[in-house]
């Protein structure tokens, strides 16, 4: 089993429909949500255990000349 896995998208809501279908025959749905992050895992006893995240990149760094 992977735990905590991140996977960075382009288009989130796009990312997160693929994701929501692919693995729901596991089990696996949204467990939480974050500004620019879904993420999903199994419920057990009301709990998620192992997250794969999918989120937009993070912006690159601004770098003073």
């Amino acid at each position: 089993m992977f735990d905590h896995v991140i996977i960075d998208v382009s288009d989130l809501e796009a990312s997160r429909a693929f994701y929501e279908r692919a693995l729901a025959p596991l089990g696996i749905s949204v467990v939480m949500e974050f500004e620019g992050t879904t993420a999903f895992g199994p419920q057990t006893d009301g709990r998620s255990s192992g997250w794969c995240h999918v989120a937009l990149p993070p912006r690159p760094a601004c770098m003073s000349p």
